[in-house]
Formats: structure tokens, sequence, C-alpha cells
């Protein structure tokens, strides 16, 4: 039976590594884990992940021995704005080594930083593809500002310069206007940023009653402190958040993908609260035209009303003016007419009690009775006609010159 030896295995596995691999390689793989010894080297765990579940299909780790990892580090920095750390993709060139001790070993002597600027952009313009078809991108911006912001929920790091330059700012205005700012305390860069963040959006949605607006700031940093705020997760929060959420976290360069799907994105702390405070001073202003517009409406009803009561004091006063003079023109026209007209409306009265004295002359009994006539009466009634007699009761005839009294024994009523 023939059989090899460890150290033979290992020595003809890595002539043949050589003979497979005789220059350095370019890969790319993205990075799980970076840590670092008191030497200086740079050590890496490299993984590579499925493209349909995201499950790692490769492992590796691989080291950056300190003779060349100042010089990596530095042009990495430099173009990228970022430090080599977890979660990002690197394309290296390596060399493979298989040590008959040591074992495999996979040493990075250059990486392209250009690669690694790329693969940011292209993951970050994915998330805004998706957020896009989903509707989410200007979602949080239709929420309606606050006329009158008062109470502020505000996402910082309590240590940040940002946010006592935010506070300041509100507290120490010009205007006198007062607010409530409550923090909800979050890392604002590192890897807990994201968990923090979307923890406080959480608590404040629990109080969304209690608050105005939200406000998210952190001061300057570079673009690796500002990669947590490409987050796909926290875009949605805010997305969907029921509250209008400002932005402000200190970048002065391209935007951040919170920045687009916040109400309204600023760029810096400082900017934040100038934004809050034009929100109130734009309510002020209105408000103080308001009330000039109604104290010129008001000014201006006084003056027409004014002028209207006069012109109609003045067509008043020229109205009873004329009414006088017609009627003292009647009045002297009266008394002028007067003495005729009650002179002929006294002979008229006369004449009439001339007439009607004749006629009361003509009718007064005693003339009839003077012509021959009489007046019979019985039982104190007036004898008009022989039917009224009864016969063997008195009865008196009135004369001109005396009366006398008879009893009927018979009456003839038919005598024509």
């Amino acid at each position: 039976m023939k059989y090899k030896s460890l150290y033979e295995l290992n020595n003809y596995i890595s002539r043949q590594l050589r003979m497979a691999l005789p220059s350095p390689i370019w890969v790319t793989a993205e990075v799980s884990s970076v840590s670092h010894n008191a030497s200086g080297h740079c050590y890496l765990e490299l993984v590579e992940k499925s493209v349909q579940n995201d499950n790692i299909i490769a492992r590796q780790r691989a080291t950056i021995w300190a003779s060349r990892y100042n010089e990596i580090h530095s042009r990495f920095v430099n173009v990228t704005d970022s430090e080599l750390k977890a979660g990002i993709s690197i394309l290296f060139c390596c060399e493979v080594q298989f040590h008959e001790v040591y074992g495999m070993s996979v040493n990075i002597i250059d990486i392209d930083p250009v690669f690694t600027v790329g693969d940011i952009q292209r993951r970050k313009l994915e998330i805004i593809k998706r957020l896009t078809e989903e509707g989410l991108i200007k979602l949080n911006s239709l929420r309606p500002l606050p006329i009158l912001p008062k109470n502020i929920a505000v996402i910082s790091s309590n240590t940040a310069a940002g946010y006592g330059d935010f506070v300041h700012q509100l507290y120490d205005n010009n205007y006198g206007f007062a607010y409530n700012v409550t923090l909800f305390r979050s890392s604002m860069q590192g890897d807990n940023t994201e968990t923090d963040i979307i923890a406080a959006l959480k608590q404040i949605q629990s109080r969304m009653d209690e608050f105005d607006i939200v406000v998210m700031i952190r001061g300057g940093g570079s673009t690796t402190d500002l990669q947590a705020f490409d987050s796909e997760a926290i875009a949605r929060e805010i997305a969907l958040f029921p509250l209008p959420v400002i932005v402000g976290i200190g970048h002065l360069r391209d935007n951040t993908i919170l920045d687009l799907v916040a109400a309204r994105s600023v760029k810096t702390p400082t900017a934040a609260a100038e934004f809050i405070l034009n929100l109130s001073l734009s309510a002020l202003n209105t408000l103080t035209s308001l009330e000039n517009r109604f104290s010129n409406a008001v000014t201006t009803r006084m003056v027409n009303e004014n002028a209207k009561i006069g012109n109609l004091s003045l067509s008043i006063a020229s109205s009873v003016n004329g009414f006088l003079v017609r009627k003292e023109s009647m009045l002297a026209e009266y008394y002028r007419l007067l003495p005729r007209l009650s002179s002929a409306y006294l002979d008229n009265i006369l004449s009439k009690l001339n007439v009607l004295e004749t006629k009361v002359n003509l009718l007064n009994p005693m003339n009839l009775l003077q012509k021959g006539y009489t007046l019979t009466s019985q039982g104190g009634k007036i004898i008009t006609s022989a039917s009224q007699i009864v016969e063997n009761i008195p009865m008196k005839s009135t004369f001109f010159d005396g009366e006398v009294i008879s009893t009927p024994i018979q009456v003839d009523k038919h005598i024509q």
C-alpha cells in the first residue's frame, strides 16, 4: 500500500496551488468582519452571499500585512471616504499560498477603492428604485407640515454637537417663540445606528399625539459615518411615519436615501432649527397680515359708514326743511282762506237750520189742531184707527182749545 506523509500531502497541495495560481489574482467579496493586532496586521473575514436568498455560499479569512496595510488603508479612505468595515464589498488583489505547517493563506496586496464606491452607489440606487416603485419616496412629504410647530421630537445623540446647536438655535431665537423639545437618544454612527433610529421612531409613534414634527439630526462626518442613513429599513420607517420627518444630518455632499424619503431635508442641525423657526415666522407673518387686513377693513367700513350717516343726515335735514316749508306754505294759505271759508260755512249751516225749523213747525201738532184736527187717545195710547178703539173704555179727544172725555158704546169699524 503506497501512501504519503502529511508533509508530502501539504507540499503537493502547495506546489499544485502555485502552478494553478502562479501570480496574484483579483477577487470580489463582502467584508464580514475586520480586526487588527498590535503589530499592525489587518485580518478580514470575507464572504459571498447567494443572490437568491442572501445565504453565505463561500467564506475565507484574509490578511493584509502591516507592511502594506497603511498604504492600502490610506488610499481606500481617501477615495471612498470610508473605513474598511463589515458590510462593504471590495475588489482585492491577493496571493494564495499554502504552507505545510500553517495551511492556506490569502494575502491581500491591493484593494481597488473605486469598486467599493461603485458597489455602494449600486446598492443605493437599487434601494431607491425599490422605494420609488412602491411609492414610498415622496410619501412622508405629503404629511402636512404644522402651521405653528411647538412640540418637537428629536432623534439624535445627546452628546452630539449638532444636537446642542439645534436646541440653542431654537431656544435662543429672536422672535420669542417657545418650543418643547423631547430627545430620543440614538447612535448616529456605527453598527447600532439603524437599530437605534428605528427604535426611536417606534417610541415617538407610540406617543405621536404629543408631537407636531420629528427631527433627525447629527453633526458632520465622513461618508462612512453617513452610510447608515442609506438604510432601506430606516427609509421605510420614515416613509410610512404618521408625522412629517425633517432630516438634518450634517453633510454637504450627495443626498442620502433618508434625505429622499423625509418630508424635508436640510444640510445641518442648525438649518433644521431654522426651518422650524421659519414655519413659526411664516405663521406669525400670516397672522399679522390678517390682523392688518382686518384692521384696515374695519377702518374702511367705519369711514364708509360715517360718510353714509353724514350723507343721510344731510338728506334728512334737507327733506325736513322742505317738508316744513311746504307745510308752512299750506298753513299760510289756510289762514288766508279761513275767514271766507268760515263765513260761507256758517251761512250754509244757518240756511239748513232755517229749513229744518220750517219743517219742525209744519210737523208741530198744535198747528194741526188749529186747523180743526183732534188727537184721540185711549189708555194712554194715541188712536190713529177705529180698529184700535176698545168699546166701553173711556177715551180722550184733544182739541185746539180743550179736551173731551167720552166712552164709546159701539164702534163701527167698516165705514168707508
